[in-house]
């Protein structure tokens, strides 16, 4: 997958055994500035609508944003005793729908996700519905007179969001 249409995936054993998806990569020729193909199907359940996470103009139930899927220790040599940290950041989308690499919402799981060694390039990296709480932040960066980028993160709520991964680093 790595590449295909311009998603990225970075992981390795080395380190604590990072690991990220990328639905639209920002080093391969074209693809930053192209309106983006692949996304993260976010829902956040009946009757919440905490933001245009995707661009398209409307606050949905159901937002498909281009992100980067973090599992930060999942390869790592304890990451199947202990879990892993994850995170979900949606990047920004321009008004023509191209993407960048800036990060517009952080979505902070509270809970440490399960790891499951399938084989020595294969995880499973899932977090159940019943302890996948995540906390969601809008963040705006601005620049002031002087040229210095500040950002600010703002609390949007707490979402009960469950997933179930397959993180393959063979290619």
């Amino acid at each position: 997958m790595d590449g295909d249409r311009c998603v990225s995936v970075v992981g390795g054993k080395r380190g604590k055994g990072f690991y990220q998806l990328r639905t639209v990569s920002n080093s391969e020729p074209g693809c930053k500035e192209q309106a983006f193909e692949r996304f993260l199907t976010l829902n956040f359940g009946a009757g919440s609508t905490p933001g245009d996470l995707d661009g398209d103009g409307a606050n949905e139930q159901i937002e498909g944003p281009p992100a980067r899927f973090i599992a930060f220790t999942a390869f790592g040599k304890k990451a199947a005793r202990e879990g892993t940290e994850v995170a979900i950041l949606v990047m920004e989308v321009n008004a023509d729908g191209s993407t960048t690499q800036e990060t517009a919402w952080n979505l902070q799981y509270q809970n440490l996700a399960n790891v499951e060694v399938i084989s020595n390039d294969v995880r499973r990296i899932y977090l159940p519905q019943e302890m996948a709480d995540a906390d969601l932040f809008e963040i705006e960066l601005t620049v002031n007179k002087g040229g210095k980028v500040k950002k600010k993160e703002t609390f949007r709520g707490t979402y009960i969001m469950p997933f179930d991964v397959e993180a393959d680093i063979s290619n």
